[in-house]
């Protein structure tokens, strides 16, 4: 058994894409049988399961660790006692925890502070490792912001860290946390976020103009900061709903730029981008930034505060060239586009290093 497991199943774009790219990758090179473990059972099965009908979903350790009381330390802790509290899972999901030969934290920015109970997948993680000496690894992962490193921190959170086989972060301040918390001992590296398993499958149509700005209230400012001329100037316009509450924005840009195509999460999930190398973005989000930017377009950034703005910074800091809104760089982001072949080749030699040798 292959146990991949993380956040998707809002659904939301760039976990969906992380699984898609995984799911894709492995094909073929594992005999075993995947599970793919995220936060609804039904939109997982939604979104892959016509694709992928031979991999088990499920949302049982989710529902579980949901319903602890919330808390990082608390969920972590809950994850390393797993075994020794005698606790059952639906649908026979704690006899494929325990069949596992891989249990894999695939990338992505849920687990920290933000949402502290998802700290039971670590916990959960060591505890596997301990009970079956199965390989335990994450790759892609963002941490920040996570909680503060002082004496409120259990013993057992180094512990659990250095029981996995490897964790891979995608940007420096998870690298030094984890680091810090570690005393320098766990198997870390700063690595890639997990979308760079795979190159940008593109499908290049008229010149383009592509938003993605957040539903919340936080992001309502960058609205007012749009260059609307700019904007419907260009032959396309297209919104990606990367999750299912920014319908809302759409609804309310639709109203200012004609022919506002939109596309939905499935279709971002599966289907090749409508990107050329001509078009611009504007997005608040970070996984269509990462793929616009490897993919050497110009663009803008949202990121008002903290959590965004260490995902943003850390796709400037591989090279995009894309600048805060309403500032606009006239380049594209050639750098990076130039380097992402050998990015792809680093992350899946990272992947056959750590799991697929061991396999």
């Amino acid at each position: 058994m292959y146990y991949l497991i993380g956040g998707a199943g809002v659904p939301n774009f760039g976990d969906e894409l992380i699984v898609r790219q995984w799911l894709d990758f492995l094909a073929g090179k594992i005999d075993e049988k995947i599970v793919v473990s995220g936060m609804r059972k039904k939109a997982l099965i939604n979104i892959f399961q016509e694709k992928y009908p031979y991999v088990h979903y499920s949302s049982a350790l989710y529902s579980y660790q949901s319903k602890l009381p919330s808390g990082f330390w608390t969920s972590l802790k809950a994850g390393l006692n797993f075994f020794n509290d005698g606790i059952e899972l639906e649908e026979g999901e704690k006899d494929r925890l325990l069949s596992s030969k891989v249990f894999h934290l695939h990338g992505g920015g849920y687990i920290n502070k933000l949402w502290p109970n998802n700290a039971f997948y670590i916990g959960l993680g060591a505890a596997l490792k301990e009970k079956t000496g199965c390989r335990v690894v994450g790759t892609g992962l963002g941490l920040m912001p996570s909680p503060k490193l002082d004496e409120s921190v259990p013993a057992v959170y180094k512990e659990a860290l250095m029981a996995f086989d490897a964790i891979e972060v995608r940007d420096y301040p998870s690298f030094e946390y984890i680091q810090k918390a570690s005393n320098g001992q766990a198997n870390v590296i700063l690595g890639l976020d997990d979308i760079f398993l795979m190159q940008p499958s593109l499908q290049a149509g008229p010149k383009t103009i592509h938003i993605i700005i957040h539903s919340q209230s936080w992001a309502d400012a960058a609205v007012s900061n749009l260059d609307f001329d700019y904007i419907n100037s260009f032959e396309r316009k297209i919104f990606w709903q990367c999750h299912y509450k920014d319908v809302d924005r759409y609804n309310e840009l639709e109203k200012k730029i004609p022919n506002l195509q939109r596309l939905d999460v499935s279709e971002l999930t599966h289907e090749p981008l409508p990107m050329g190398p001509e078009d611009f973005m504007i997005t608040s989000r970070f996984h269509p930034h990462m793929q616009a930017a490897r993919s050497g377009l110009r663009g803008q950034y949202i990121a008002p505060f903290g959590y965004s703005t260490t995902k943003h910074f850390s796709v400037l800091a591989l090279g995009s060239r894309f600048s805060p809104l309403p500032e606009s760089h006239a380049d594209g982001s050639y750098r990076m586009y130039l380097e992402d072949h050998g990015r792809t080749i680093k992350k899946q030699e990272f992947w056959w290093e750590k799991v697929g040798n061991y396999l």
